[in-house]
Parts: structure tokens; sequence; C-alpha cells
């Protein structure tokens, strides 16, 4: 319990995220990434939690938030979706750029 107090992760990656978010959001921006998003961002914001990240429905996000299992599940995607694991890097290096990252976040933003 001590080194989870003294590693501080909501405090040095969860918040700064979230704080980049909304900071660079104008109302009706939609933001994808994880569910766990709604307890920064709001449950009533403009997030969308979509596994596939619009490659079943075509949506494009103002922002794409990734973290660790994000990568976990695309790496997972190989043998179980392999079109899904050539589509993401697709999309985030052709529609997308870096906007924000840390240790425990990437945020993408639509170019």
């Amino acid at each position: 319990m001590a080194l989870k107090i003294r590693q501080n992760t909501r405090g040095k990656y969860y918040d700064p995220m979230i704080e980049f978010v909304k900071a660079s959001s104008a109302e009706g921006d939609v933001v994808m990434g994880g569910a766990d998003l709604a307890f920064g961002m709001g449950f009533e914001s403009n997030l969308l939690s979509d596994g596939r990240f619009g490659y079943f429905t075509g949506k494009r996000p103002r922002f794409i938030v990734t973290d660790s299992a994000v990568q976990n599940s695309w790496e997972g995607s190989r043998v179980s979706f392999p079109e899904f694991y050539e589509y993401f890097p697709r999309l985030l290096r052709d529609e997308y750029r870096v906007a924000f990252e840390n240790a425990g976040y990437t945020v993408y933003e639509k170019r």
C-alpha cells in the first residue's frame, strides 16, 4: 500500500492527462478512450469508449487516449484480429498527431 501511495500514478499521469484534454477540448469534442476516463472527464462528457477505435463504426473523435491497456489489447490482436492490428497504428499515423504524452498515457489529436 505504501508503495502505491508513493508512486502516485494518478497524480503523476492520469490527472495531468485529464487536465490537458479538458483544457484542449471545446464543447462537443469527442474523446475516445477507456471507460476509466469518465472519472476525470465526467460521466456526461463526450467520452466514447470504443475498444476498436472506429474500426467498425468509422467514427473519428478529436482525441484518442491510449494507455498500457490499449497497447496490450492491440498487441493481443496480432493473432486474434490481424485487421485491427494493422488498422490501429495506421489510423494514428495517418490521421492523428501526438498532442500529449507521459509515462502512463498518450493523447492523439485529429489533424
